[in-house]
């Protein structure tokens, strides 16, 4: 039953998306010649409608679970009205007359279809398990989590990641408000919803080209098993040794593999999914030259931007150079600039909710970008740089950046990229490889602005290197019948991953854990300590003010926090409240409602390591090598108050140095009213504590 409501009210979504989409292209239905693009165009502008309609909710102050639940059920009913009626069914059934046999399988493609239900109900299962990545928690449900708590969607001035496109957040806070469960396991069911959908719009391509049905079953699983997608996970040496060195033979650098998006409440997946579709739309474009493909191609690709901005330079710029003008006659300028201008604008048209919202909310329709542009106290040209340089920024072309370029190559696999020394032995599908290239290269060049992004912001152009992938083993496969032991052995490599990274999730005790849909107290006093202790010993109306720490998912309590590149959370109520010592300020956050502080100096200490300059730590340390600083960070023995200077919200804040000194004393003092403490047997190491502010002695 644990498992059944979730995955009921999630199937209620998608079905429900399916449908809306259907009526949206009821036109087209009429004229329909590929039932498998015309089914995940339904299901992708479903999805999209869901995703902004929950918007609008949020904005005007619906986020409740009843308005919820009239919303889903309205478009159920309404759908249901329109679809179920006689003639509906008349015209199916005569579809169902008209339509090929089903070919019978073959033992090779039952064996495929094995493997990919086993991976199915690998990501099924494991969709159970708690959330516990940081960035999850920390905006991809942090910030519906507090959009949750409040009933509305609103500006959250500490996180400014939440100011981002969220086409798939919306839908995981739909799902949540469906369920009733702030904690509940709805965004990884959706996700689950969008790796099927991404495995079936992948044999979409695959069939698109000309593959058999064996060939695009096996590219499903092989792409599937690409390690931006899944990934693997290394439990015991016993299994992290197999594991490795099988990577090792296919991929230059097998510690990418990790990188893996199906198991993570994030949106990268949603991004994958609505990038696959409309590259599919492009592909009917090129070949059948309807504009009918261009105008989805163009509305999936802005659903795709309203999941990340990255898709801009990912997704859309790549595909308008490398595959719009292979839609049109060669040097038919004028046709060329038309259908352009049909893909771009589709796509701008349906990504502009996302910027009106920002504009609204920031005055800058793409916050946090271009703050040159849109001046915003809340996130400066000074922020932005200083964001820019922690991950790393390299000048466009420099030495730096082709390095990049280079390096990053490793996280597709050997096994990907290599097919593309085979595009010269392609004939007529040769301008098509070449455009598929085109948007790979550029997408990946976009990726490597930042040469340290995540590199799950590369998993939309995993499709792409699939279809190049598989024209070239078409061609070979035309050329000498022996090669198609080749691709034998290379879906048997796709097979042995499988097997042993089923025989790792196995050993990691992930099955359990999703079977069991709980984190013990264990495993959250590990996460965040003193997790546990909020829960049994805090109201859930009490308040909690989290310095150092960023993850408001966890904490059913009402929060306020900051990320690593937001104002200091701190600071700003310094200001606000003009206190002149740590015990106005402390009377200034009990005025505001605050009870509890709760201070991470293990998240202190880890934001020093990664995004602290060099000089300052250096100067804060006597000139000892800032590697070595960094490597010994945490047995200093130093608290969190005395290393409040190397913050980097202080930092690229320039505080004066009075400010610095209230706040350090601030949390030096409060620290005497300390009600939990990690570290309470060992004071020498840093920890997490609460303090509760309303102790007398304040």
């Amino acid at each position: 039953m644990r498992m059944l409501l979730p995955t009921l009210l999630v199937c209620l979504i998608f079905l429900s998306a399916g449908g809306i989409g259907s009526l949206f292209l009821r036109k087209q239905r009429r004229r329909v010649k590929d039932s498998g693009l015309y089914a995940v165009n339904c299901l992708a502008i479903g999805l999209g409608f869901l995703s902004l309609s929950t918007l609008a909710l949020g904005l005007a102050g619906l986020w409740t679970q009843w308005p919820a639940w009239i919303f889903i059920g309205v478009i159920f009913i309404a759908v249901a009205a329109v679809e179920l009626t006689p003639e509906k069914n008349r015209k199916w059934h005569q579809l169902q007359l008209t339509a090929k046999p089903f070919a019978p399988c073959s033992k090779i493609e039952i064996a495929l279809i094995c493997a990919l239900a086993a991976l199915a109900l690998l990501v099924f299962v494991r969709a159970f398990t708690p959330v516990l990545n940081y960035d999850a928690l920390e905006y991809h449900l942090g910030g519906v989590g507090e959009w949750i708590k409040a009933g509305r969607i609103f500006r959250i001035p500490g996180n400014f990641y939440t100011a981002q496109p969220f086409n798939a957040e919306m839908l995981f806070g739909l799902g949540l408000l469906l369920e009733g469960d702030f904690w509940g396991h709805a965004p990884k069911l959706i996700n689950f919803g969008f790796f099927c959908g991404l495995i079936a719009t992948a044999n979409l391509l695959l069939r698109g080209i000309g593959a058999t049905r064996a060939l695009s079953l096996g590219g499903c699983l092989v792409f599937a098993m690409h390690p931006l997608i899944i990934g693997y996970s290394p439990s015991t040496p016993a299994f992290s040794v197999p594991i490795a060195a099988a990577l090792k033979i296919i991929s230059i650098q097998a510690d990418s593999a990790r990188a893996g998006i199906v198991f993570a409440a994030k949106n990268d997946l949603a991004l994958a999914f609505f990038s696959a579709v409309a590259l599919a739309n492009l592909l009917a474009w090129i070949r059948t030259r309807e504009i009918m493909h261009g105008v989805l191609a163009g509305i999936i690709a802005g659903l795709a931007i309203g999941c990340k901005y990255t898709a801009i330079g990912v997704i859309l710029i790549p595909c308008a150079i490398g595959l719009v003008p292979l839609t049109c006659e060669w040097r038919d300028w004028k046709s060329l600039l038309k259908h352009e201008a049909l893909f771009l604008g589709f796509a701008l048209l349906v990504f502009s909710p996302w910027t009106l919202k920002n504009f609204t909310h920031y005055g800058n329709p793409l916050y946090p970008l271009l703050p040159s542009l849109f001046t915003n106290e809340s996130f400066t040209q000074f922020q932005y740089d200083f964001y820019c340089n922690a991950h790393g920024a390299a000048p466009l072309l420099s030495l730096e950046y082709w390095s990049a370029v280079a390096r990053r190559m490793n996280h597709y696999t050997l096994w990907f990229w290599l097919p593309l020394a085979g595009i010269p032995l392609l004939r007529e599908r040769r301008p098509l490889a070449i455009g598929l290239a085109m948007t790979f290269i550029l997408g990946h060049m976009a990726c490597a602005t930042l040469t340290q992004n995540p590199d799950r912001f590369q998993a939309p152009l995993v499709a792409p290197l699939t279809l190049i992938g598989a024209m070239v083993l078409l061609r070979l496969m035309e050329l000498r019948r022996e090669w198609r032991w080749g691709g034998a052995c290379y879906l048997a490599a796709a097979g042995l991953l499988l097997m042993l990274m089923l025989t790792s999730s196995f050993q990691l005790g992930e099955i359990k854990t999703g079977l069991h849909g709980k984190a013990d107290d264990e495993t959250l006093e590990r996460i965040l300590p003193g997790l546990p202790w909020i829960r049994e010993s805090l109201q859930p109306e009490e308040r909690l003010l989290l310095v150092f720490e960023a993850r408001p998912y966890f904490f059913k309590q009402p929060v306020e926090c900051n990320t690593v590149f937001d104002r200091f959370i701190l600071l700003r109520h310094l200001r606000e409240s003009r206190a002149q010592d740590w015990r106005s300020l402390a009377a200034s956050l009990r005025q505001h409602g605050f009870d509890y502080v709760l201070v991470n100096e293990y998240e202190l200490l880890r934001m020093i390591q990664f995004f602290t300059p060099d000089r300052m730590l250096e100067e804060k340390f006597s000139g000892l090598p800032a590697n070595e600083i960094r490597a010994n960070l945490k047995k200093t023995g130093m608290n969190s108050a005395d290393l409040l200077p190397l913050y980097p919200p202080l930092i690229f804040e320039a505080v004066p140095a009075d400010e610095i000194q209230i706040l350090h004393d601030f949390i030096h003092e409060i620290r005497k009213h300390t009600l939990y403490a990690s570290n309470q047997s060992h004071p020498e190491r840093p920890g997490v504590w609460i303090a509760d502010l309303n102790a007398e002695s304040h």
